[in-house]
């Protein structure tokens, strides 16, 4: 992945609100089947946009979601984006 690419990732911060968050995850969830990319960098890219964002409602929701898929949880278990 190019640093270009990469800054295009991040430059969504511009964009993300609430009512776009659900779709800038999908986004990013899809990143690794074109580019080289681990599982953590979905996870960082998605709390650097949020952060960069300037929204600290959307950078707590992406942490919450961040912990959410990477803990245990019951099943069925469901998290609101």
């Amino acid at each position: 992945m190019d640093e270009a690419f990469l800054n295009g990732l991040l430059d969504l911060s511009n964009l993300l609100d609430e009512k776009n968050f659900r779709e800038i995850v999908g986004l990013l969830s899809r990143v690794h089947f074109y580019k080289q990319a681990s599982l953590a960098d979905f996870f960082d890219w998605l709390q650097e946009i949020a952060r960069r964002s300037g929204k600290p409602p959307l950078l707590d929701k992406a942490k919450k979601f961040s912990h959410f898929l990477r803990a245990e949880r019951d099943m069925l278990e469901r998290f609101v984006l």
